[in-house]
């Protein structure tokens, strides 16, 4: 029995550090939750574990420039949206300020109804012209009649005489009478014709002045309407009015196209004043995935309507620069939709990046999470193998140390 090396103590006692140890660690897997904690752990596995880390982080990041970048899309996006309904609105007020169609209708309408009414003048000089032969032709037969009715009073008169003579005879008397009296009739016969031929031809007198007064209104009425007709055809100052509203409202509409191209802003960059060109987007976990983009000049003058001076290449002052201005329009119309169509397109493309970049982030993150991650099932059953051990080299320490006590029952 030897006290100076109690062999069973010492054996006891490194078990029970080496399961202390173990323990501990099984504690700090359980706590942190994951398997590798420090290099010693798995020196190997850490190092794998890292370099994952690292790409997923860089997925993340990517992720989120290239949302930043969507963002930026939108913003400009949307500016140019506002740009291309001012460039209708503008195109509208072009094709408006062009017509002619109302003006020319006008001019066309009132020379045909002064065409008509000059006509119409010529007919009613014909008729005035015939009324007035007829009024002549009445008028001699009126006269006629009166000579006729003049001498048959005379001839009256004298058979009247004759009847005085002859009043003596009998029948020559009595047949004398009866002539006398037939004369008479007839002169009053003889006399009322003759003053209904008067009142005839009083009549177609008056008819004759009626046409010849409706006669000259008709000319005059003719030739103020072509009077009329030919100050509508020269004269624009309705149409001017009217041009000089639209000219207002292009100027104001040509200010908001500059007003928005000098304001949209990302992050205090502004994007649509031709300055934001050659710009890189960093949509990936690793050196040079980049993306550039470039964005237009989308002011008046990008869009060919403003030359280098600011002078303004849309007029509408008169009807050819109007319709000349429809074609610039429509060129600028088609510059903001070419645009829009490619900044459209890179937004397509950051979005399909988006999902993309998640996905192999997940993929990433789940391989390193078998690697680097604790199983909180095996640990808890290491944890409980090694407590169970640990409190074993306890109660076995204690008996190794009670073994030398038996030399003092030699001693005694």
């Amino acid at each position: 029995m030897r006290i100076q090396n109690n062999i069973a103590a010492f054996n006891a006692h490194r078990n029970l550090a080496n399961n202390t140890t173990n323990t501990s660690k099984h504690l700090e897997k359980l706590s942190s939750g994951f398997r590798i904690n420090r290099a010693g752990d798995d020196a190997a596995g850490l190092a794998i574990s890292e370099k994952m880390r690292g790409q997923i982080r860089g997925l993340q990041m990517a992720s989120k420039n290239a949302q930043d970048g969507i963002s930026l899309i939108k913003t400009a996006e949307g500016a140019l949206e506002e740009t291309h309904a001012i460039l209708q609105r503008m195109r509208e007020l072009a094709v408006q300020a062009s017509t002619q169609t109302n003006e020319r209708g006008n001019v066309a309408g009132n020379a045909a109804s002064a065409a008509a009414l000059q006509a119409s003048a010529a007919v009613l000089r014909g008729s005035s012209a015939t009324l007035s032969a007829s009024a002549a032709v009445l008028r001699e037969s009126a006269t006629k009649l009166q000579a006729s009715a003049d001498a048959l009073t005379s001839s009256a008169a004298r058979l009247q005489a004759s009847a005085d003579l002859l009043q003596a005879a009998g029948r020559l008397a009595s047949a004398a009478s009866k002539a006398a009296s037939a004369a008479g009739k007839a002169a009053s016969a003889a006399g009322k014709a003759g003053s209904a031929a008067g009142k005839t031809a009083s009549a177609t007198n008056k008819a004759a002045s009626a046409a010849t007064k409706a006669n000259s209104a008709s000319v005059k009425n003719a030739s103020a309407t072509l009077k009329a007709g030919k100050g509508e055809g020269n004269t624009d100052a309705a149409s001017n009015k009217d041009i000089g509203k639209i000219q207002e409202e292009l100027t104001a509409l040509r200010s908001e196209v500059d007003r928005i191209s000098e304001q949209t802003e990302f992050n205090n960059m502004k994007l649509l004043d031709g300055t934001y060109q050659a710009k890189k987007l960093h949509i990936g976990a690793n050196q040079g995935q980049n993306i550039e983009i470039n964005i237009a000049n989308m002011d008046l003058k990008g869009l060919n309507l403003t030359d280098d001076q600011g002078n303004n290449l849309m007029e509408i002052t008169s009807r050819a620069e109007a319709d000349a201005s429809i074609k610039k329009i429509d060129d600028a119309i088609t510059k903001v939709s070419t645009e829009r169509s490619r900044l459209g397109a890179v937004q397509n493309r950051l979005e399909h990046t988006v999902k993309n970049l998640g996905t192999s982030a997940e993929n990433l993150s789940d391989a390193e999470s078998r690697i680097r991650d604790a199983d909180m099932a095996k640990e808890m059953m290491g944890f409980t193998k090694n407590n169970i051990l640990m409190q074993a080299a306890q109660s076995m320490l204690a008996q190794a140390n009670q073994q030398p006590q038996g030399v003092l029952q030699l001693l005694q």
